[in-house]
């Protein structure tokens, strides 16, 4: 099994922390969050990983080298730094899709089962499934009957499902990828509007994006709770 890592963001909400230090490898409970990753995938079977590498790209293949435990690293930068987007990443690193795979954002700390994703995808037979988690309150919230407060519930889950920035992707998913653009607004609408793109909701799994200082301090506090095989 092979897989993808968004690996190129700049992580401006984390500064000062991603002024030298790529947001991939920002730790979390002293860990990057890359090995909570890449271990994610290693026990799921993953054997090569492709890093789409932008902002300090250098200091990632330095840091990370060819290999991670039985993974084998490649990597995929953005030359110039030239912003090509997720979409144009992708693009970038067309050479390397030459089979069904995995793709992860690079600020995600989850434990989603990816047997079960890949089960799903297999059964559904589409070019692209895309992991869904539901939608977790930034506030409290109050239950009202008319004026009368009946319940007041801090921060809960919402009945509304979100993109986890976890996917299985078949390498045609690639030819429909722009040089530079998005894969959420590029390319992924015109494959909901053909019927080809499916969801697995990971309704048992811890997940987490890591995007400000706060969920850095929220994801610190969700490790010991991450379930990994192996």
């Amino acid at each position: 099994m092979k897989a993808f890592i968004l690996a190129g963001g700049r992580g401006r909400r984390l500064r000062p922390l991603t002024d030298e230090v790529p947001k991939p490898l920002v730790e979390v409970d002293g860990k990057p969050l890359l090995h909570y990753q890449l271990e994610l995938l290693e026990g799921y079977g993953v054997d090569e990983a492709v890093l789409l590498t932008g902002w300090l790209s250098d200091v990632v293949e330095d840091r990370m080298g060819s290999r991670f435990n039985s993974i084998r690293l490649r990597y995929s930068r953005e030359d110039g730094g030239d912003r090509l987007g997720t979409a144009g990443a992708l693009k970038n690193a067309s050479g390397y899709a030459d089979e069904r795979f995995i793709l992860l954002n690079g600020d995600v700390l989850t434990d989603v089962d990816l047997s079960e994703m890949w089960a799903l995808h297999d059964a559904e037979g589409g070019l692209v499934t895309i992991a869904t988690v539901n939608l977790p309150s930034p506030y409290g919230v109050l239950d009202c009957e008319d004026s009368l407060v009946r319940r007041f519930r801090e921060k809960p889950e919402l009945p509304y499902r979100i993109n986890a920035g976890i996917y299985v992707l078949e390498p045609e998913v690639v030819e429909h990828a722009p040089e530079r653009g998005s894969l959420e607004r590029d390319v992924l609408p015109p494959l909901v509007a053909e019927g080809r793109v499916y969801s697995f909701h990971a309704r048992d799994a811890l997940w987490k994006d890591v995007g400000t200082h706060k969920d850095l301090d929220r994801a610190e506090d969700l490790v010991d709770g991450l379930e990994v095989p192996g």
